[in-house]
């Protein structure tokens, strides 16, 4: 097991299995906004869990994951994150648009 609470946030964990695992994830990121999916298909006996809440190379972060099995079981984990920057900038680059947008057609009525 492992824990740790710092400046960068909380993360905690534990892990015991003998097996075999295959492992598959998905992630996206829109405007600074990241989500992952993970999930494992195991075959042997075995238990885990984490979960992390914090700052990681800049970015807000939290997520999990928790697994099981005994003979056949698996994993799923979710991941979510925050890129301050990125989706300031975002946001920014948004409210550009709308105004362009209005200069364009209504603003130009007038």
């Amino acid at each position: 097991m492992n824990a740790s609470v710092g400046k960068d946030g909380a993360h905690a964990g534990a892990e015991a299995f003998a097996g075999a695992k295959a492992t598959g994830s998905v992630s996206a990121d829109v405007a600074g906004v990241g989500a992952g999916v993970t999930g494992e298909a195991w075959a042997g006996v075995g238990a885990e869990a984490n979960v992390d809440l914090g700052m990681k190379d800049g970015k807000f972060t939290i997520g999990g994951e928790l697994g099981a099995g005994l003979g056949v079981g698996g994993k799923v984990g979710v991941n979510i994150t925050v890129d301050p920057g990125k989706l300031t900038d975002a946001i920014g680059d948004g409210a550009d648009a709308v105004g362009d947008a209005w200069d364009n057609t209504v603003g130009s009525w007038f």
